[in-house]
């Protein structure tokens, strides 16, 4: 989905793996929220690149 801007996701099984495939494959993603996915470890390198990637970023 290259021309995806907004994505929220919630409740969610996405793993480490599956985020950098949204990143790689949605350049032009502008807003992501993610809540409540429990697979998801967002720290390091992987979270750097959404803080630069993404201009509204939001994980709870």
């Amino acid at each position: 989905m290259p021309q995806l801007t907004y994505l929220r996701l919630r409740g969610n099984k996405i793993t480490n793996v599956g985020l950098l495939a949204i990143l790689d494959g949605c350049p032009h993603l502008k807003w992501l929220h993610i809540l409540q996915c429990p697979y998801l470890n967002l720290e390091g390198s992987l979270l750097q690149r959404c803080l630069q990637q993404i201009k509204y970023f939001h994980f709870d």
